[in-house]
């Protein structure tokens, strides 16, 4: 969603001109970031604070009058949000401004109206600002429809994507059981019903997942639960003959999303009928026939549309009973959450190991013309093609076993399917990324058919690492041919799906018609109907000599490149230009004449090239996420990856586009705070690193947050503390020189949810005071440090609540400490081990050590190897 600045003024224009006809007018509008379920991140459709203001970060309120248009955020949004705002905006940095409720009180005439759409504000945000409007007799308008809406005339529709039921295997908990135990709760507070609004809480209730929201694997729905009742509210067309099998198995209504609204005001009467039941009715006459039965709401996350709907006397206003079993995982998912970190950081060190020292091929074929780039018109038709995609193990299980299925074989056992499948995986990874280094040489960002037909040849000539025996060739030159005939011969190119050449055919060009195309069936039944029919006889002959004339060109290629690597053999070094053969270069060294991960060495001016790789904070970002993308139940990310350099750095929830992102540089700092999303687990991990030699200042400010990062992972503190009183160990070292961070140092983590999860969290907000934290919760470390406009460190682990075994246990207590479940390595480089104490010191090299153990397995020699080298023991420095 990209909007220019003229039009985000011309739109604003447009809503004063809607504010100041309406009846009765309004003085002053409420556009919150939050949707219908008050979620921090929301789908492309729900954006309406952003698509009015420009600015793009999860957290913000815009107010906007006949003359004024202001923006609130915290501390995480403030750089970016001066950045991103036009000067029609003003910036109210929350925690240093008056909020908004005060400011309109302060600002606005009395009697103003104040509109809000009500399905976009929490009954607390409502109850708070409906008390602060009393100063002035100000009102607080409830809007029949969205403002921004009408003006929003080119807003994303509303995709009906599938809801996907999540099994026990993941889930540890049926959905019986957590029904059942929800209904407990309810009659312990005298309540006949709950109605459940936010997301993540309805997904975890009912064992659904879904793909509504970008990087929360959540469903657009509501839950209503009676003591013999449950009800789901989604729109129908996403639920599929399994789902609607497995609610009904479960009884659990299915119902339209949009019938949630009438159905509150029947159960606020007493007459909301479901078509099962599957509670206890008596124990629901019991609780009715008293004076003061309830219906329970959680005022954080229920919106003010629903509530208005119920009468105030039966409302029982708690934390949902849904959050703490949410946050308080289960074995089960306690264990899913360890195996998909390790994964996760597995993914980590790939990365960190490729982005030092990338050892594939860089390429410089200055003889050739540089084919177009992907996604750009081409000088010929024929030239442009699909950009390729990267094979999931899924997919390779699939392919591989239809290729022994066409080969005759009736069945195979599983462990040899999974051998051929994973080489098969292995093989085809390994063509994708070498292609990607081959177009990054020449100065591409996507790879196209001759970067495929080069890493072809590549390992047919030197193998894949990987592969039973890495010096047999695994191709000849009969296959490259075979390319290259099929390439400039037929219509289309096939990848996953049919697609046409870009910029169409070129009609005086021979080419073969596809089977399907043709109207005509394979001459063998495993054959696919996309591939070409065999030409006629004539043609044959035909395509016989451009076969011939292909192969002689190839020939001589193959001779020159022979030669090429026999000079360069005796020369000691890789010639460049035509015939240039493969060479192993570090890509931060070789490119940007880094002194690399681990040396601090001078000389870090980027050296020139024919064709120089340029790496940006989008282009490895998307290469962490091609690692990820390898490992087992990967889904998604599990937000958009913080991939950012030197003064981007300092934006701490930075977000880089790819038309404006920043090159890496290695005189800067590089900090990458990034998650996945997981089938048994969603994960969130920062590491900051430097490429070059780190100034004394950057490694002293990277100590003290290490420090402070090591100091709450080895916390150990009495039942009941909350994250309030926990904050000050992540801060203490910072403070020491004065310095701080403005976002807090901790929240939850969903179990394959959402990655920020409550109720729980570590911070310096009073609302950290509200939870304690409880064994069996997950909770990040996240301390780090910001200069505007130079540099950002933060370091990020998962950490487990566990029960400590300490020597006594005062009061009876009972203690508690952390787990930590992140693993990758800290830069040691940027380590001051002189401001460092011994414990801290043997903290790094046992965490270092169980990493090189727990990932080794997950990772091919190289990768070892540079992993043995970062987690090199350190000692103290005087």
């Amino acid at each position: 969603m990209t909007t220019s600045a003229a039009a985000r003024d011309q739109h604003l224009d447009e809503l004063r001109a809607l504010m100041a006809a309406h009846s009765p007018p309004i003085h002053a509008l409420l556009v919150p970031s939050e949707d219908a379920h008050q979620s921090e991140y929301v789908s492309e459709r729900d954006k309406r604070r952003q698509f009015i203001s420009g600015f793009t970060g999860s957290a913000g309120l815009a107010l906007i009058t006949a003359k004024e248009a202001l923006l609130w955020t915290d501390g995480r949004y403030f750089l970016q949000a001066t950045q991103q705002l036009s000067d029609r905006w003003k910036l109210m940095r929350m925690g240093e401004d008056p909020p908004v409720e005060v400011w309109i009180a302060d600002n606005l005439l009395d009697g103003a109206v104040i509109g809000i759409d009500s399905w976009c504000i929490s009954v607390d945000c409502a109850q708070r600002y409906e008390q602060a409007f009393l100063k002035k007799n100000q009102m607080l308008l409830e809007l029949s429809s969205d403002l921004i809406d009408e003006v929003w005339k080119e807003r994303p529709p509303n995709d009906a994507l599938p809801v996907n039921v999540h099994p026990v295997e993941f889930t540890g908990r049926s959905v019986a059981e957590k029904i059942k135990e929800l209904r407990e709760k309810l009659q312990h507070e005298k309540a006949t019903a709950i109605v459940i609004t936010a997301l993540d809480e309805v997904a975890w209730l009912y064992n659904v997942r879904g793909d509504d929201v970008h990087y929360s694997p959540v469903v657009h729905s509501y839950a209503i639960v009676t003591l013999h009742n449950a009800f789901f509210y989604v729109d129908k067309r996403k639920v599929t003959n399994e789902v609607e099998n497995y609610m009904a198995g479960n009884g659990i209504d299915i119902r339209e999303y949009h019938m949630v609204q009438p159905d509150v005001s029947l159960l606020s009467s007493g007459q909301l009928q479901g078509s099962v039941v599957n509670g206890n009715l008596d124990v629901e006459k019991d609780i009715k026939g008293q004076e003061h039965s309830k219906i329970w709401i959680d005022s954080n996350s229920c919106c003010l549309a629903l509530y208005s709907k119920l009468r105030q006397d039966q409302v029982l206003m708690l934390q949902s009973p849904i959050a703490l079993p949410k946050a308080v995982k289960n074995p089960m998912e306690l264990d899913g959450l360890r195996r998909a970190h390790i994964r996760d950081g597995a993914a980590v060190v790939q990365y960190l190991a490729w982005l030092d020292n990338q050892d594939q091929t860089c390429r410089v074929l200055s003889h050739l013309a540089s084919p177009p780039c992907m996604g750009t018109p081409a000088r010929d038709p024929s030239d442009a093609v699909a950009p390729l995609h990267g094979p999931q193990p899924a997919a390779s299980t699939i392919l591989t076993a239809q290729i022994l299925h066409t080969s005759g074989f009736s069945a195979a056992k599983s462990a040899a399917l999974h051998a051929l499948s994973d080489i098969t995986c292995r093989y085809i990874t390994s063509l994708g990324r070498t292609a990607v280094a081959i177009a990054e040489a020449r100065g591409r960002t996507e790879p196209n058919l001759l970067d495929l037909i080069l890493s072809f040849e590549d390992h047919a000539l030197v193998g894949f690492l990987g592969a039973s025996d890495p010096t047999r060739p695994v191709l000849h030159s009969g296959v490259l041919l075979e390319l290259v005939g099929f390439a400039h011969l037929v219509r289309e190119v096939q990848f996953m799906k049919l697609r046409p050449r870009m910029g169409g055919w070129d009609s005086h060009r021979k080419g073969w018609e596809s089977f399907a195309a043709a109207g005509k069936e394979p001459p063998l039944k495993h054959v696919p109907r996309w591939l070409p029919c065999f030409p006629e006889e004539q043609e044959a002959k035909l395509e016989a000599k451009n076969e011939d004339e292909t192969k002689a060109r190839w020939e001589v290629r193959r001779v020159v490149e022979v030669e090429a690597e026999q000079m360069s053999m005796v020369n000691g070094h890789c010639m460049e230009g035509r015939g240039a053969v493969p060479e192993k270069r570090g890509k931060m060294q070789e490119h940007y004449g880094a002194s690399g991960y681990f040396s601090e060495a001078n000389g870090s001016q980027k050296k020139e090239h024919l064709e120089k790789v340029k790496l940006t904070e989008v282009s490895v970002s998307d290469k962490l996420e091609g690692f990820r993308a390898e490992k087992e139940h990967f889904k998604s990310l599990s937000f958009p990856t913080i991939s950012s350099v030197g003064p981007n750095a300092a934006i701490i929830h930075y977000s880089p586009e790819a038309n404006t992102c920043a090159e890496l540089d290695a005189d800067k700092i590089y900090l990458c705070d990034s998650g996945a999303q997981y089938l048994d687990g969603t994960t969130d991990i920062t590491r900051t690193v430097h490429f070059g030699k780190p100034s004394e200042h950057e490694k002293s400010c990277y100590t003290a947050v290490l420090k402070g990062h090591i100091a709450l992972d080895a916390a150990v503190f009495p039942n009941g503390t909350t994250g309030h009183s926990l904050d000050i160990l992540a801060r203490t070292p910072l403070w020491k020189n004065g310095l701080d961070y403005r976002h807090g140092t901790g929240h939850g983590v969903g179990s394959y949810l959402n990655v920020h999860e409550g109720p729980h969290l570590i911070s310096f907000r009073p609302s950290a005071r509200n939870v304690p934290l409880q064994a069996s919760m997950t909770v990040t470390d996240e301390p780090g440090y910001y200069e505007d406009g130079n540099f950002g460190i933060r370091l990020e682990n998962v950490l487990i609540v566990k029960e400590a075994d300490t020597k006594f246990n005062f009061g009876a207590k009972g203690f508690l400490s952390f787990e930590h479940i992140t693993w990758a390595p800290y830069q040691t480089k940027l380590m001051n081990t002189a401001l460092m104490t011994p414990a801290e010191v043997e903290w790094v090299n046992l965490y270092h050590s169980d990493c090189r153990k727990i990932l080794a397995s997950y990772l091919n020699d190289e990768e070892k190897e540079w992993l043995r080298k970062a987690t090199e023991p350190i000692t103290m420095s005087s």
